[in-house]
């Protein structure tokens, strides 16, 4: 009879909590993590030669919480909830709700999500809450990925507002600009598994190894050579006579470097060549400042066109088409500024964003292959497939070939 209980308790839980998230847009969970839900704008899918209109829908977000991303409870038989954690969660409201003591509700709370977990952390695909499937999968290049499919009843829920809507054939002739377009069938993105890094946790250092460093760092010996040494002021007159003299092997050394620099250069000059050792030099038209820079430190990134700040209403493919012509080049866009976008579709007012230069990506950009190419590149992105152009390419042009 007490099983029978905990477990109507746990699905009326889990009715409440979803109900909750499609109401107010996000929760907050112990030890799992923060659900929210996300809008997906309407967009146009190109099919062959005909423009399908898709409509907008709703989709789950989810950032887990730093211990369901800590690898020693991937790689430790026991783990038990902290009752702290719960006590972190409002359960206060639904106790009163339902006339469930708190104790109670907070003892079956801890045993269930144990259980949960303990599941997850032994490499089972786990059911929480109702909230969607979790499990975890293993990346040859990256190690433990812990992936988080929404509910199928849970999205049915939280799109309700948009049932009505279906997808629509556009007429020849008809096109939505201001809308992303992408090519071909794109996966649904609502059902894309979420996927984040499992790593070992970063502990804070305590205050005692904190004051211990700052210690050390003050006994550090200062390196000869670097900067003249100055006097202090109140040594007068005779100590700014030393700093003067301080500073005169110095400038004699100055005049020679300048003196046998000159005298190279006319050498070389006069034989018609130029030392390999000269220093590039490289000017973005963007800045005015001239950036003197050695070969062996040059970066390897694109070179820059523009850089913009974005503004209410832009958009990654108004961008595109503003610089390039071609809206579906948003993603080069995203390639040169990947570490500041976090979801292409909504990025915040006011980042700034680095506008590149195609050639750099080796694309004939006014041609059709180039415009699919890039459709193919925006469903690896919106798929959270993407880890690095160069490396990927070549399948992505592989594809192209199939197709």
């Amino acid at each position: 009879m007490e099983d029978i209980n905990e477990n109507s308790m746990i699905r009326s839980l889990s009715a409440w909590l979803n109900s909750l998230l499609v109401e107010h847009s996000e929760i907050n969970l112990p030890a799992l993590g923060t659900f929210t839900t996300v809008f997906l704008q309407e967009k146009v899918a190109l099919r062959g030669d005909s423009k399908y209109l898709i409509p907008p829908s709703i989709t789950i977000g989810y950032n887990a919480s730093p211990e369901i991303l800590d690898l020693k409870y991937y790689t430790s038989l026991e783990y038990t909830l902290d009752r702290e954690l719960i006590s972190s969660f409002d359960l206060k409201r639904y106790a009163e709700m339902n006339g469930v003591s708190l104790p109670e509700l907070t003892t079956v709370v801890q045993s269930y999500s144990t259980d949960c977990m303990t599941s997850l952390f032994r490499g089972r695909r786990v059911v929480i809450w109702d909230l969607g499937e979790f499990y975890v999968s293993e990346e040859p290049d990256q190690g433990l990925i812990l992936n988080y499919v929404p509910s199928e009843s849970l999205l049915a829920s939280a799109n309700r507002p948009f049932e009505s809507y279906t997808e629509v054939k556009l007429k020849p002739g008809i096109d939505f600009s201001d809308l992303k377009h992408i090519y071909g069938d794109e996966p649904d993105s609502r059902q894309q598994p979420i996927r984040q890094l499992i790593t070992e946790r970063i502990t804070q250092p305590t205050a005692e190894e904190v004051e211990s460093v700052s210690e050390i760092d003050v006994m550090l010996p200062i390196e000869e050579d670097i900067t003249p040494t100055v006097a202090p002021i109140s040594e007068g007159v005779k100590s700014e006579e030393k700093v003067r003299r301080n500073w005169l092997p110095y400038l004699i050394s100055l005049i020679l470097i300048l003196f046998l620099g000159g005298g190279l250069y006319f050498f070389f000059s006069n034989r018609g060549e130029i030392p390999q050792a000269s220093i590039p030099t490289i000017v973005v038209d963007t800045v005015t400042k001239v950036v003197e820079v050695s070969k062996d430190t040059l970066p390897i990134s694109p070179m820059i066109v523009d850089s913009v700040t974005v503004q209410r209403g832009a958009s990654l493919n108004k961008y595109a088409e503003k610089y390039y012509g071609y809206k579906e080049y948003w993603v080069y866009i995203y390639f040169a500024n990947e570490s500041r976008i976090n979801d292409p579709d909504n990025i915040p007012i006011g980042t700034a964003l680095l506008v590149p230069d195609l050639s750099y990506y080796d694309l004939n950009r006014d041609t059709t292959t180039a415009l699919k190419e890039a459709n193919l590149w925006a469903t690896v992105i919106l798929t959270n497939r993407y880890t690095d152009y160069f490396e990927q390419r070549p399948e992505v042009k592989k594809q192209l070939v199939r197709d």
